[in-house]
């Protein structure tokens, strides 16, 4: 399975942390950004367009989660906060709603998390009604209605240390960066800055944590299910990749990757072929089961940088990839030397990352100087 390159989007003057295709397919695409906006793109006979932008967040946009069969759409945000908003998305080619007379807008909020909302997730056991969120080291569940608060619930307790190594004190909260649910099933997985990846069980109307196990030497940073809810795909910052068989728990393939991956997909119908968001600035697509040694390395026509974020859009027909920000030539060599490890990074060995990498405390640059691109390919008929 071959892309090809169909649009390079901008819109966003600071770096873009996710991105999400509407689940019927790759007519609407959503993008969160540290401008604190999410913007909404249709496509059309050029590529996309922009068709939206969600503004009442008042700090970076970390998430965006559409909920299935639904026009309704989740913003997590480093505010404490999610919104949600009813966006009646039409054909591509036209504004959210025009058909129907209306526009995007907000429905309401979630309130109360203690820390930034690094992910947000529609409840996938076909609870229609419900969402999972992420703050700090645990998981919360939400009614929708009335955006009630319905349960708090942080790990079963320290995580099995499979990967070994010690994890440097600031990171042994297990910060939750990435959650994913399993596909029609009952689990939700979530990645943690200690390495880690924890399970919790959906059981009536609560989640019961179940024991986690630490598989990465460094911060996880992504995981994601195959389209059955079979496999488990977890990334870590120090290249780690691992596949899991979530019947049992235990790793089936463990790679150190040359090029480390921030984010992972699934590719829809494709067993155990993975999309992974890399450092490089490339999209790698890989085949993990070694039948047939299928890879393939998509690059970008625009600027390097580093990418954050991937999205797969139903039945693998396209793929999205957005990152960092490129800067004029002397605003990028600032950011060069403010990221030097010896005085931009909190910690030694492979938990070094610099900072604002995985936070949003970094200063921002002149929004001018600054443009983040959104990459998008597409499978030829």
């Amino acid at each position: 399975m071959d892309y090809d390159q169909a649009a390079t989007l901008n819109g966003h003057q600071a770096r873009i942390f996710d991105l999400s295709f509407q689940p019927q397919g790759a007519e609407w695409l959503a993008s969160a950004s540290e401008d604190e906006t999410c913007r909404l793109w249709a496509r059309n006979t050029n590529g996309y367009e922009l068709a939206a932008s969600l503004q009442g967040h008042s700090d970076a946009v970390l998430h965006v989660s559409w909920q299935a069969r639904s026009q309704l759409l989740a913003t997590a945000s480093a505010d404490t906060t999610v919104r949600l908003w009813d966006c009646p998305v039409t054909g591509g080619g036209a504004g959210p709603g025009q058909e129907q007379g209306g526009e995007p807008r907000p429905l309401g909020s979630l309130q109360g998390h203690p820390e930034e909302v690094y992910a947000c997730e529609f409840a996938g056991d076909g609870r229609g009604d419900c969402m999972v969120t992420a703050s700090t080291d645990s998981v919360y569940l939400w009614s929708l209605t009335g955006c009630t608060c319905l349960q708090r619930s942080g790990p079963a307790g320290p995580a099995a240390n499979q990967a070994g190594g010690e994890v440097p004190e600031r990171w042994q909260a297990a910060h939750i960066f990435a959650l994913g649910w399993q596909p029609a099933g009952r689990l939700l997985a979530a990645a943690c800055s200690d390495g880690a990846v924890r399970f919790w069980a959906a059981e009536g109307a609560s989640l019961v944590p179940l024991e986690g196990q630490r598989i990465h030497r460094a911060i996880a940073t992504g995981c994601a299910f195959s389209s059955d809810g079979v496999y488990l795909a977890s990334v870590a910052r120090d290249g780690g990749l691992c596949v899991q068989d979530v019947r049992t728990y235990q790793c089936v393939y463990q790679a150190h990757l040359a090029n480390p991956a921030s984010s992972c997909c699934h590719l829809p119908g494709q067993h155990m072929r993975w999309a992974l968001a890399t450092q490089d600035g490339s999209v790698q697509l890989l085949n993990i089961d070694g039948s047939d040694g299928w890879q393939q390395n998509i690059q970008s026509s625009s600027p390097q940088r580093e990418l954050f974020c991937l999205a797969v859009a139903a039945e693998g027909t396209a793929i999205a990839a957005a990152g960092g920000v490129v800067a004029s030539p002397v605003l990028a060599a600032q950011q060069t030397a403010a990221s030097n490890p010896a005085t931009g990074s909190k910690d030694d060995g492979v938990f070094d990352i610099p900072e604002g990498l995985l936070t949003c405390s970094a200063p921002r640059a002149d929004a001018q100087s600054m443009t983040a691109y959104i990459d998008v390919w597409q499978h030829p008929a």
